[in-house]
């Protein structure tokens, strides 16, 4: 029963923050993340302590955290290969919302582990999303994906992950992953909710067409060729996204700087207004490095291109040699 309250609490808090996402886009509005996060660490404190026979006083139960970590501390400092030490500090962190030293202790038990625990990754996610910050969304569902990649019935990640890529934009993934979570049977409580969220991020709302896919292209430039193209002051580097079967116009680009690093191309770089890279199944990325700035410029083929199927990467490495 405690088991359900808690889920159900959750599921309160989850309703905040499909309000925010409908209101602000992908961002999510940090005043109904801090209250999530507040309803999140109340149910989690009282499922702990009600659910801890140890535990029930509160004031005892914080003071024994409190021995815990004391003597973790000095346990992982003794041995600080004690794998169980750093999960056990790296929980009690949490549970205390000391979150920068919990993400520390998280980093310490994963990499001892080397990412091989799936129970590990979805609770160092859960204490990211836990913190209330809304800049460790993406690294959590990374986290949740990572556990879900050993593990694929990890109902933590199951859970936790269908909120970060909701939150995230990626609405299929959410579906995909709490219907997983459906199929583990949970109790009819837990199960009528999670199918209305589903059906609900299936709507028009929530559908694939509407989400703004950003792609990152990783430019690679030789770097001999690097040294050649200090001579050409004005040129440019040009990220281009077309249709492969027909290339002209080009659907976005972007113009940049010549160097190596991570661009990234969305809806707001397309040319045409109304047009969006989701709608397509294919899309070529190209590299051009213009010598004169012009973008029409092709004196030198100084390009790298890939066509790719936008539903299965958003990633891109292009090496201009």
């Amino acid at each position: 029963m405690l088991y359900i309250c808690f889920l159900l609490i959750l599921m309160i808090a989850f309703i905040f923050i499909g309000m925010a996402y409908t209101s602000n886009g992908n961002k999510i509005n940090r005043i109904l993340l801090t209250l999530f996060t507040f309803i999140f660490i109340s149910s989690f404190s009282l499922y702990y302590y009600i659910g801890s026979p140890a535990s029930t006083d509160i004031k005892t139960a914080e003071q024994n955290i409190e021995t815990i970590i004391k003597s973790m501390e000095v346990r992982v400092n003794d041995f600080p290969d004690d794998v169980n030490g750093w999960a056990l500090l790296a929980n009690s962190y949490t549970i205390q919302e000391d979150f920068t030293k919990a993400f520390f202790a998280f980093e310490q038990l994963i990499s001892l582990e080397n990412n091989s625990n799936d129970e590990s990754l979805a609770n160092y996610g859960e204490s990211l999303i836990q913190s209330g910050d809304v800049d460790y969304l993406k690294k959590a569902d990374e986290l949740f994906e990572l556990s879900l990649g050993i593990n694929k019935y990890n109902t933590k990640s199951l859970f936790y992950g269908g909120i970060t890529a909701i939150s995230n934009g990626n609405a299929k993934l959410a579906i995909t992953r709490w219907e997983q979570l459906l199929a583990l049977s949970p109790p009819d409580d837990i199960k009528s909710t999670l199918q209305e969220k589903i059906n609900e991020w299936g709507g028009s709302e929530y559908s694939e067409s509407n989400v703004n896919l950003q792609f990152s292209i990783h430019v690679n430039i030789k770097p001999e060729l690097q040294i050649t193209l200090s001579n050409y002051p004005n040129k440019k580097l040009f990220i281009i996204a077309r249709d492969p079967q027909n290339p002209i116009p080009p659907i976005a680009v972007t113009k940049n700087n010549v160097e190596s690093r991570i661009y990234s191309l969305d809806d707001t770089n397309v040319m045409i207004a109304g047009t969006k890279l989701n709608n397509f199944k294919q899309l070529e990325f190209i590299a051009r490095i213009s010598l004169s700035g012009d973008p029409l410029d092709r004196s030198e083929s100084l390009a790298a291109s890939v066509i790719i199927e936008t539903k299965n990467t958003n990633d891109i490495v292009l090496n201009i040699e």
